[in-house]
């Protein structure tokens, strides 16, 4: 199976799980793209959680914004989404790519459909992804790391070795560089910290690559215990 995602969009929606009760946490490498405040009169956007990483953006009438790949406008913006900006000039924004993140509460899985243990390879990318079950639509999918995921990208990045959450400033695809994305058909999913748990918004193929655009020199694996589940 072939899985791209366009280089400048975030391409449908990510979602992140959290504790129940719990706000959810981003990756470190996400705070930087999250969306602090919008003001629509001033036309301005500011990104970056963290004031070291913050960015300002001055939207104008041939700005293009999207939301989980649909047209959209400034107003449309919200605190917590997640972007993608490109610009044609300092400090202007050409194209704002946003999507929106939800949250998905820890609860006990109560009727387990599937649960196998598999390997995920570093070599196994986007256009090599394992396509591993059918899923169905409200189907709660979790994945455990059965051993701390450690493995490197090749190239510049040989011999940096991360976990599933990827390397923190470093995109690729517009997500980190060699973080565990799951998708069904062309939704991707991402962990949120040492959490990942999604819940399946449409029947389709679930299955799991290591975020990178180019596989040769990658090393390590991935450990995981995947169990597909109704609340």
């Amino acid at each position: 199976m072939i899985f791209l995602l366009r280089a400048v969009s975030l391409s449908m929606a990510v979602f992140f799980a959290a504790p129940s009760g719990a706000a959810a946490a981003l990756p470190d490498a996400l705070r930087s793209q999250q969306i602090v405040t919008v003001d629509g009169a001033a036309g301005l956007l500011a990104v970056g959680v963290d004031a070291a990483d913050r960015k300002i953006y001055r939207c104008t009438g041939e700005t293009k914004v999207t939301i989980n790949d649909r047209a959209a406008t400034l107003a449309d913006l919200e605190p917590g989404m997640v972007v993608v900006v490109t610009s044609a000039r300092p400090g202007v924004a050409a194209r704002v790519a946003a999507v929106q993140v939800k949250t998905v509460a820890e609860r006990p899985l109560q009727k387990v459909i599937w649960e196998k243990t598999v390997m995920v390879p570093a070599t196994n990318t986007g256009r090599r992804a394992m396509s591993m079950a059918r899923v169905f639509a409200g189907q709660i999918v979790r994945i455990v790391a059965r051993e701390p995921v450690r493995w490197t990208s090749g190239g510049a990045r040989k011999g940096q070795f991360c976990g599933w959450n990827g390397l923190a400033g470093d995109q690729v695809l517009g997500m980190p560089r060699m973080a565990l994305v799951a998708f069904v058909d062309k939704t991707p999913f991402l962990a949120a910290g040492d959490r990942f748990t999604f819940t399946v918004p449409a029947d389709g193929t679930f299955g799991l690559f290591a975020n990178d655009d180019d596989p040769a020199g990658n090393e390590g694996s991935a450990d995981l215990l995947i169990t597909i589940a109704w609340y």
